[in-house]
């Protein structure tokens, strides 16, 4: 990615008029490298699976705790 930005550069440096087109043009480059790195942490998109948002009050982690709470009150 270094070497991509520093020929873009360059090249930015020896013909002015590319200053338009070439920072775009390495930014283009430079995500299609960090997706194609990235691939398998990213969820499929034709998956059939619905993705649930993460809460912090959830009324199952709650009942939980407050089960095992009691658990242990009644094992003292």
């Amino acid at each position: 990615m270094i070497i991509l930005l520093v020929f873009g550069l360059w090249v930015c440096h020896i013909l002015i008029g590319l200053i338009f087109i070439v920072p775009g043009l390495v930014v283009l480059y430079q995500s299609r490298l960090v997706v194609s790195a990235l691939k398998a942490y990213l969820p499929d998109p034709y998956a059939d699976q619905e993705l649930k948002p993460l809460t912090f009050d959830d009324e199952e982690n709650d009942a939980a705790h407050h089960n095992s709470s009691n658990q242990a009150s009644d094992e003292n």
